[in-house]
């Protein structure tokens, strides 16, 4: 069914995300004894001799992978519910064609004036991700639905979006009492466009201002 294979691609990246390197790595006896491996760039092997190691620098890489992937499924899934549910939501949202997308495009027909012009003229149309509590998709995902809940430390929105599914889940919110709690959802996704918008065009300035003084 498809309750079953959502839910078991669920756990299977829950569990590549606990375990991070365990499908990476060869197995011993004992497979749970030594999951995460070592952590530093020196390794005491077995008669006392110490080597250097790349081993923590392949699980960072490694988990950075399965955990992004894990992050983006979860996301994914999350925003799916809700906008099959039909229930009030913050999703975000990318409608139009990516800034990487245009710039690869005009390298590609940097020879060619006429084509040049012509994405110089729609460039403007493009906009970055932005928050809504309209579903719009996510076009440099590729996907239906896709929302930001797992960075509650940088992002204010991952948490408030935690809190929407603490009162649901947890809290065992009734529709009618998650309807009327986050009725004005709408206008808390637009504030945090706007600060997400204002925070893009000062790291903009920022960066331009320190190339300018090097």
């Amino acid at each position: 069914s498809l309750y079953f294979r959502k839910l078991f691609c669920l756990t299977f990246f829950v569990v590549m995300i606990l375990f991070r390197t365990l499908l990476n790595r060869n197995m011993w006896m004992n497979p749970l004894s030594n999951v995460m491996g070592g952590w530093w760039i020196w390794k005491t092997e077995a008669d006392g001799t110490v080597t250097l190691t790349t081993e923590c620098f392949e699980n960072i890489a490694c988990g950075n992978r399965i955990v992004t992937s894990g992050m983006i499924y979860l996301n994914h899934y999350l925003a799916m519910y809700f906008y099959e549910h039909h229930l009030p939501f913050i999703y975000c949202n990318n409608d139009f064609a990516s800034k990487s997308s245009m710039e690869t495009l005009s390298r590609e027909f940097r020879n060619d004036k006429e084509i040049l012009n012509i994405l110089k003229i729609i460039s403007p149309l493009y906009r970055p991700s932005y928050f809504s509590s309209v579903n719009m998709g996510h076009m440099g995902l590729g996907l239906e639905a896709y929302c930001k809940a797992t960075n509650p430390i940088r992002m204010y929105v991952s948490l408030y979006i935690q809190r929407m599914l603490d009162d649901l889940f947890i809290n065992g919110f009734s529709k009618d009492q998650y309807l009327e709690k986050y009725q004005d959802v709408s206008n808390v996704a637009k504030e945090f466009s706007d600060l997400q918008d204002r925070n893009r065009e000062y790291t903009l300035a920022y960066t331009r201002l320190k190339k300018r003084n090097c």
